[in-house]
């Protein structure tokens, strides 16, 4: 079940960005990091960085949202065009271990919702997050 939670989450979040000629996007990548993800939390990290990194383009926002017993986005930036942001992104992810008590998918929902409230906000006065 917690397998099925991160790949519905994922796909939701990145439909579209396998394409060749897009305009910036905003990703946010929303992870379960509770000790029950511990047998799956090494595949899920490889998968982010090896098949979800590499979609992102120069000028795109990577969010990344950690839940368990508490949830909060650590790491938010814009992707540069020479992709140094990726490699930094990778080293992130992979320092990143279980380490939450129990899931409170609810709170990482409202963590996400938040986080894309502030996104359109900025985006509706012509301006970027950051």
């Amino acid at each position: 079940m917690k397998y099925f939670r991160f790949f519905v989450i994922i796909l939701i979040l990145l439909t579209g960005l396998n394409c060749y000629s897009r305009d910036n996007a905003n990703i946010i990548l929303v992870v379960d990091h509770s000790t029950s993800m511990t047998d799956y939390f090494e595949e899920v990290k490889q998968h982010i960085i090896y098949n979800i990194i590499p979609l992102l383009n120069g000028g795109d926002y990577f969010f990344y949202i950690e839940f368990g017993t508490d949830a909060s986005v650590n790491y938010s930036d814009e992707i540069d065009i020479f992709s140094f942001k990726k490699l930094e992104i990778q080293t992130t992810v992979k320092s990143y271990r279980p380490t939450h008590n129990y899931t409170d998918i609810g709170l990482a929902l409202e963590t996400m919702f938040s986080t894309l409230e502030q996104v359109h906000d900025l985006n509706e006065k012509g301006l970027r997050y950051n």
